[in-house]
Parts: C-alpha cells; structure tokens; sequence
C-alpha cells in the first residue's frame, strides 16, 4: 500500500504543513487547493506504508 505526502507553505496562517494522503485523487486535488490558494508546495513523497512501519 502507497502513502503520499503532501507538504505546503500555508501564508494565510504563515506555517507549515504536512498531509499524508492513501490515494493518488486525494493528493492532487490538495496540490490544486494549494495552487488556488498561491500557496508554496515544499515537497511530495510517494512511500510504501509497509517501510514506514519497520
């Protein structure tokens, strides 16, 4: 099983943020929020859940 992780510069709140998402969909509709909002992405990450939990 896939995660990916989403992480962004919130300038309305002027923080960071991180998003961990199971599916594909998911993560692209918050990367189109981010690019409505003007907000900054940081980093995406595709990983396999199963290495995350050795």
């Amino acid at each position: 099983m896939k995660i990916y992780v989403l992480k962004y510069e919130d300038t309305e709140k002027q923080t960071t943020v991180k998003n961990e998402f199971f599916n594909k969909k998911q993560l692209i509709d918050q990367i189109n929020e981010c690019a409505k909002k003007g907000f900054t992405i940081l980093d995406v990450l595709e990983s396999n859940l199963s290495s995350r939990l050795d």
